[in-house]
């Protein structure tokens, strides 16, 4: 079996909101989600997308679905479904609790990503379900425990 998995998600630096959607369509299922979360940052937003709608495809779906997920944040996605952690400067907050729980979300999946295509309508829908959230009001917190390094001063 074959399914698409699209994802959208967004972040706002000076209300430091993010949200998520995402579409799922194959032959016989179909889905949509969306979600919305504060302190967080836009490439959490994709991957917990990701996480989610894999678990979603894992519980509903049988063992080894081939899903092709649709991105338009490859070059990151490629990454972290490969397992790597990312780092800035000395500071490691590389997203490796995101890491773990994309293990057990796709232990029986075959994950093939694609680039987003602007002219799919999939990927429409899934832009449109990270829109809803994002006009929610967040009630969840991504990163209670991390605290960001703060920004130095040059001079």
């Amino acid at each position: 079996m074959e399914v698409n998995l699209y994802l959208s998600s967004r972040y706002d630096v000076t209300s430091d909101v993010g949200a998520l959607g995402y579409y799922i369509k194959g032959d016989f299922y179909e889905s949509r989600f969306n979600e919305s979360y504060y302190r967080t940052t836009g490439p959490r937003m994709e991957m917990v997308a990701c996480i989610l709608g894999l678990t979603e495809i894992r519980k509903k779906l049988s063992p080894g679905t081939k899903v092709f997920i649709h991105s338009n944040q490859t070059h990151f996605m490629g990454r972290f479904i490969s397992g790597h952690s990312f780092k800035r400067s000395s500071h490691s907050f590389g997203n490796e609790d995101l890491i773990q729980r994309l293990m057990f979300a796709k232990a029986p999946l075959i994950l093939i990503l694609k680039e987003a295509d602007i002219k799919d309508l999939g990927f429409h829908i899934a832009k449109a379900e990270s829109q809803k959230a994002y006009q929610k009001p967040p009630t969840k917190e991504d990163m209670p425990d991390i605290n960001p390094p703060k920004a130095k001063p040059l001079f």
